[in-house]
């Protein structure tokens, strides 16, 4: 047996084998001599490729010991078993192997061998490369959120003066990926990519390379990606539909997402024709890019858009550096659209100053156009129209599914109508529904397939009285442990018995109770207890109902009857409590005008970072009432000791708003103490830019502003009236106008006077006077104009003259509530009585000093008393 020692074998660890025969016995002893094997890149034509590798060391072997090259197949796991093809090694170990005879656009894979003696192959890491017909290469996608990067490479030879163009064309079609959009590549080089931005998450996009040289096209192979989806968010404004946090295409609030044309359902169509879009509405068919990828959504109609702005408050904010517009609606939710640009073609301009976003509607004066929404940064949203070519932001929204909150269920509830014929949250106690309305219909907004039975009339009572009687029907309070107590006025019962809610169909039954009703509709349902639809549920109103299935005798087919609730405390008339933080109270001369404020917010004061009360939910229907305190203050020895303070306030639209001038909503600051200002509205307040109690002139008078000390007390809103003002009664027949005291001078409106000629027929009732605080009386006075003797000075002080029945409190004259009757008009003089209760009258008068002496004929002076009003007694 002859033993043969084998150095120079290139292996990657130390390897013993051994080989035997009939002749001989061969050990192949490798040591450490091979120290790397690396399989390299493949520069790849149609048939053939160049491949490097590296291989180390075998710069002391003898070139006959070993073969290096490349073994190659069409499976990965065939590469090491595959054809070997030889390749040649230089001194530095770099390895080089040509390949040919391949199969055109089929993947091979590939990895570096080394054969040592015949006995011993090593190989490389596996690697892949496909071979392609074009010198032009498509590189792999790289992802980055919605957005990508395509590349591609090109080995065409060109000259200066060839017209060469490349770029990647990519479509949401396999099949038609060369006659896709082509995004063209600025590039001098051979290597090339373009950016896409706002793809639709969850979408297979296909994409090769291009180049074309003088009209010759030449193409990269087909590849694909595939975005990852995307859970979007939706919020509920409120609303008739929730909206998306993100535009399609973003993955943040702050991202611009896709532009897209006016319904393009193929993403990419960059035409600036405006025949190559679709002209018709499009929400949720299947040209909807935001109902196709976004399960549950759909792009808003025109009147959604009209609904966000007239249902939300906006302001203008940056956020991320990105400027744009936030809505933020009645429940304190808000959802933020940042501006966009515009794209043209493949221009996009205007990113940092223009926001403008798709509606599923066409614009209904031009075809030509869609309605979108629009707006320029720093400024308010606006539903307007564009081109349908150009390309637009999306924002996706859907229908709700509002949950029912059954701890709202937890109070006490009445009727929402009051013996003063008021309601606090609805427009009557009663309205009517269709059989298959529901909790869906009705709080949710969804639409049923036609010929279902949905339908509602939701009658305001002052026009149909005939509903029920304006009075009080008891109570009904659902407690939390499943007790229900009902004290049914109108029916002369109470119950106590239990209750149940059926969370999932939205329907509540009671045992031993029935829901509380007007009388009137007894013998029109014959079931008032068990599973009553819930029709919608807030923190203070609620609607259930029964069936009206008891029509014997009418034309009358069966419905829902829905009663309308609401808190008790409501339609009790004590209103609601809004939220502050006195501690937040900003106050002073905060203007350096010589006025003392109590800032709870002012968009342009220092109170909008950290305000009093949140002024994206402060909001009423009907009034509101503020009562602050003051302490500390010390008036300088000339001061007037007399300041009326009065809310100064704007909603967020700036309308409704109240700045002072009407004396029955404001008060008397005397010095220390509380007191209680107010203001009304014919429509609902929404938010606040302006909420503030200024005192005029009193910090010019106090001896040091900052001294004093304000907090608020108590804010109420929405409370019945007359639990802040009282009115007065007053027959203008018996009202008289004469000379006061007989001077000849002075004229005089007596209302009563125990020592006049009103005491026997007075026009008012002395039982109606009973308050504390302030009165006013606004009055009409005709017979000056005209009728005034030469010189006159027409200008003449009038003030009220008041004594309660007891002498005290009294008031006469010398205050801050006169008035200066110049000529024919409307004025108010008023008083203030302090804390003092004021009953009763023996001298009640308005005094116009000179008037009397300058009539050139007093008979013609005519009064009208058209308001007395006084502070309620708390």
């Amino acid at each position: 047996m002859n033993n043969k020692i084998l150095t120079g074998i290139m292996l990657l660890l130390t390897v013993v084998f051994t080989a035997c025969n009939d002749k001989d016995d061969y050990t192949i002893h490798t040591e450490n001599i091979i120290t790397t094997i690396t399989t390299g890149d493949a520069n790849v034509g149609a048939t053939a490729a160049d491949i490097s590798g590296t291989v180390l060391d075998l710069s002391q072997a003898s070139s006959s010991s070993y073969k290096v090259g490349v073994s190659y197949s069409t499976t990965q796991e065939g590469a090491t078993s595959g054809t070997k093809v030889a390749g040649t090694i230089d001194e530095q170990g770099n390895v080089s192997t040509n390949i040919s005879g391949l199969t055109t656009n089929v993947t091979y894979y590939y990895c570096t061998y080394v054969t040592l003696q015949g006995k011993v192959t090593k190989y490389g890491d596996v690697k892949s490369f496909m071979t392609t017909d074009a010198e032009i290469a498509t590189a792999d996608a790289v992802k980055s959120g919605n957005n990508v990067e395509l590349g591609g490479t090109t080995t065409i030879a060109t000259v200066a003066s060839d017209n060469v163009e490349k770029g990647i064309l990519i479509s949401t079609d396999e099949a038609s990926v060369k006659e896709g959009t082509l995004y063209v590549a600025e590039s001098e080089t051979n290597a090339y990519n373009v950016s896409i931005k706002g793809l639709v998450p969850g979408k297979t996009y296909y994409y090769c390379a291009y180049t074309s040289v003088n009209g010759e096209k030449k193409y990269g192979a087909v590849k694909s990606f595939t975005l990852d989806k995307q859970e979007v968010e939706f919020v509920d404004l409120g609303l008739s539909v929730e909206w998306a946090t993100v535009n399609v295409g973003a993955t943040k609030e702050t991202e611009v997402g896709g532009l897209y044309g006016y319904g393009d359902n193929t993403l990419f169509n960059l035409s600036t024709n405006v025949s190559d879009y679709l002209a018709s509405d499009y929400q949720g068919d299947d040209n909807d890019i935001a109902s196709m990828y976004i399960d549950g959504g759909f792009t808003p109609s025109k009147s959604e858009f009209d609904e966000l702005i007239s249902g939300t408050t906006q302001s203008n904010e940056t956020v991320d550096g990105v400027p744009g517009v936030r809505f933020t609606a009645k429940n304190g939710n808000s959802i933020f659209l940042p501006v966009t640009g515009i794209r043209e073609g493949s221009a996009v301009s205007s990113e940092a100053e223009i926001g403008a976003y798709w509606t599923g509607s066409l614009d209904a004066a031009d075809q030509n156009y869609g309605s979108c929404l629009s707006f320029n940064a720093g400024e308010t949203a606006k539903v307007s129209a564009s081109q349908r070519f150009k390309g637009l932001a999306l924002r996706a929204v859907r229908l709700p599914n509002r949950p029912l909150n059954v701890e709202y269920l937890h109070q006490e509830w009445s009727i929402d109508l009051n013996e003063l014929s008021k309601s606090a949250i609805f427009d009557g106690p009663v309205y009517f529904y269709g059989l298959d309305d529901s909790w869906n219909t009705v709080t949710n907004g969804y639409s049923l397939a036609p010929g279902s039975d949905t339908w509602s009339w939701c009658p305001v009572w002052s026009e149909n009285t005939w509903l029920c009687d304006a009075k009080e029907y008891g109570t009904m309070e659902l407690k939390a442990d499943g007790t229900v107590i009902v004290k049914d006025l109108s029916n002369a019962v109470n119950y106590e018995g239990t209750y149940t809610v059926d969370e999932k169909n939205k329907t509540i039954s009671m045992t031993g109770a029935k829901i509380l009703h007007p009388s009137n509709w007894d013998a029109r349902c014959s079931n008032w207890s068990t599973d009553l639809k819930i029709l919608s549920l807030t923190e203070h109103g609620m609607q259930i109902a029964a069936v009206r299935d008891l029509n014997e005798g009418t034309t009358d087919g069966p419905c829902l009857l829905s009663f309308n609730f609401a808190s008790s405390s409501l339609v009790g008339g004590n209103g609601t409590k809004a939220a502050f933080d006195t501690s937040k109270l900003l106050y002073g001369d905060l203007e350096g005008k010589g006025n003392f404020r109590l800032e709870l917010y002012n968009e342009y004061g220092n109170s909008k970072s950290d305000p009093c009360v949140n002024p994206s939910t402060f909001g009423f229907k009907k009034n509101m009432a503020v009562t602050f305190k003051l302490s500390g203050c010390e008036f300088k020895d000339d001061a007037k000791k007399q300041y009326n303070a009065a809310l100064s306030f704007a909603d967020s639209s700036w309308d409704p708003s109240y700045w002072g001038g009407t004396p029955k909503f404001d008060a008397l600051v005397t010095g220390d103490g509380e007191y209680t200002v107010w203001m009304s509205t014919t429509a609902d307040v929404e938010g606040a830019v302006v909420f503030c109690i200024d005192i005029a002139g009193m910090a010019s008078d106090l001896v040091d502003p900052t001294a004093v000390k304000a907090e608020i007390v108590d804010i109420t809103t929405d409370q019945n009236e007359d639990k802040i003002v009282k009115y007065v009664a007053v027959d203008n027949s018996k009202t008289l106008f004469c000379n006061k005291d007989g001077n000849g001078t002075d004229g005089r409106v007596e209302i009563y006077n125990e020592y006049g000629s009103t005491k026997g027929n007075p026009g008012i009732s002395q039982s109606d006077v009973n308050f504390a605080g302030r009165m006013c009386i606004n009055f009409t006075i005709e017979g000056i104009d005209g009728n005034l003797v030469e010189g006159a000075t027409s200008d003449y002080k009038a003030e009220l003259s008041y004594a309660a029945a007891s002498w005290s409190p009294s008031y006469w004259g010398g205050g801050i509530g006169a008035a200066q009757v110049t000529k024919d008009g409307t004025y108010t003089v008023y008083a203030d009585m302090g804390n003092d209760t004021a009953n009763g009258a023996v001298v009640w008068c308005i005094e116009l000093y000179g008037l009397w002496k300058d009539l050139v004929d007093t008979s013609k002076v005519k009064v009208t008393i058209n308001e007395i009003s006084t502070e309620a007694v708390k």
